[in-house]
């Protein structure tokens, strides 16, 4: 048998195998099959059980999760009365030793009155001290609450709660759900509550007014603000705002989108600082405040940070997968290397030195941007050997030219980070820029 023919058999039974180990670890492996973005198998372990009574003027939530091996609850406590609209949250991390009115972790969110105002100083914030208060809007009357639950898959639900006050004017929509669910473009996790806003037809008496949502926040310790939050940093959410409280080391949340829709545009708000000086008997403000409109829709989220399981820690057989995956990659490798020296054998021993440049072949013809626009361009670009085609957005650029580079450091950096998928890539420059902070 020749030489170059061994090469090719030995090349094409590892590429083989690596064909059979992939199929096998796509049995194994999970997928998204509700498009939610979310793997399949983290979804699964992180499914939760939730049970809702509703009395008067009240509704009782419990969230707990399925799996056996972090069996934990969360309870939302939901009231509605002459104080406004609150929503309470309870955690604890063990159900089956500890007694009922153990928590370690306790806080919540009331919302109190709508303020119309007109903004003095012009910094689309309420100010009392400053600003015109024109009225206010008390949330204290309310119609009977409504409950309907939608089917998710085969064993989970999505559970909706309104509360509406008398007169239709300020509305709660709250989004209690089983299992990861996208709702309005919003993705939802079992762990959090997604509270969605609406103020409609509101009767201004000043043409030229804002309106400013009154919140109270209950907390045995202080909040503070969140530049990041949670699900941004797991790429769950974009252009989101918080606050966070830290009790025995479990954190809660209350977050906001930078932009609620008014009348049918999306709207960038404005919520003043927590008043730290209002830090007493376990209260603090804050103010969400809004342009005029029609109607107001504004999405919000209540939740815990860090209860989400990983597949590594849960029961899901990863050990066999990544053998597959490393036998798939070391086959891959390995029939490339032999493929690639049984074509290219050399009939000499040379050694040579290589230098930077020899990895960087510059082109010196057209650009391929011009190639593309031009005549027969896919003929074109066939002609042209050794050309590799990539693409980079402005946010990455702009991200890169923020640090101070000398030129064969920013070179190698980009030719590093190109080697990464856009996960990845992200990622690593959001973790550089908050190292340069």
């Amino acid at each position: 048998m020749k030489i170059k023919t061994k090469y090719y058999l030995i090349g094409y039974f590892l590429i083989g195998f690596l064909f059979l180990s992939l199929n096998y670890g796509f049995v194994i492996a999970s997928g998204d099959d509700d498009n939610d973005g979310i793997d399949d198998n983290f979804e699964e372990i992180n499914k939760r059980d939730i049970e809702i009574e509703i009395t008067e003027n009240e509704a009782q939530v419990k969230s707990i999760r399925r799996s056996d091996k972090k069996k934990d609850e969360i309870k939302f406590d939901i009231g509605y009365n002459e104080g406004g609209i609150s929503i309470e949250l309870r955690y604890r991390s063990e159900i089956e030793s500890k007694p009922e009115a153990e928590f370690e972790l306790e806080f919540g969110i009331i919302f109190r009155e709508i303020i119309e105002y007109i903004d003095v100083n012009d910094n689309d914030i309420y100010d009392h001290e400053v600003d015109e208060f024109i009225g206010d809007y008390g949330i204290n009357n309310f119609q009977p609450l409504v409950y309907t639950t939608y089917n998710i898959s085969n064993n989970s639900a999505l559970h909706y709660i309104l509360i509406n006050s008398t007169d239709g004017v300020f509305a709660t929509h709250m989004y209690f759900t089983e299992e990861f669910v996208i709702v309005n473009d919003t993705l939802i996790t079992p762990t959090q509550v997604k509270i969605d806003i609406e103020v409609s037809n509101y009767d201004y008496i000043n043409e030229s007014s804002r309106l400013s949502l009154y919140t109270l926040l209950n907390s045995e310790v202080c909040y503070k603000e969140e530049e990041d939050t949670e699900d941004e940093n797991k790429f769950y959410a974009a252009n989101e705002t918080g606050i966070t409280t830290t009790i025995n080391n479990y954190t809660g949340y209350f977050t906001w989108k930078e932009k609620a829709i008014i009348n049918e545009i999306p709207t960038i708000i404005s919520v003043s600082e927590i008043n730290v000086d209002d830090c007493k008997e376990n209260e603090q403000k804050l103010y969400i405040n809004y342009p005029s409109g029609d109607i107001i829709f504004h999405d919000t989220k209540l939740g815990i940070e860090g209860l989400l399981i990983s597949i590594t820690e849960s029961e899901f057989p990863l050990l066999p997968f990544i053998l597959i995956f490393i036998i798939g990659a070391v086959s891959a490798s390995v029939a490339y290397s032999v493929y690639y020296h049984g074509k290219h054998k050399a009939p000499t021993k040379t050694k040579r030195v290589y230098r930077e440049e020899d990895f960087i072949e510059p082109y010196n013809g057209k650009l391929a941007l011009q190639i593309l626009e031009g005549e027969n361009a896919i003929e074109k670009l066939y002609s042209i050997e050794n050309i590799n085609i990539t693409s980079l957005t402005e946010d990455f650029i702009e991200t890169i030219n923020r640090f101070d580079w000398d030129r064969n450091e920013k070179r190698l950096f980009i030719r590093e980070m190109l080697s990464l998928s856009p996960f990845e890539r992200d990622l690593m420059l959001r973790d550089m820029l908050k190292s340069s902070k």
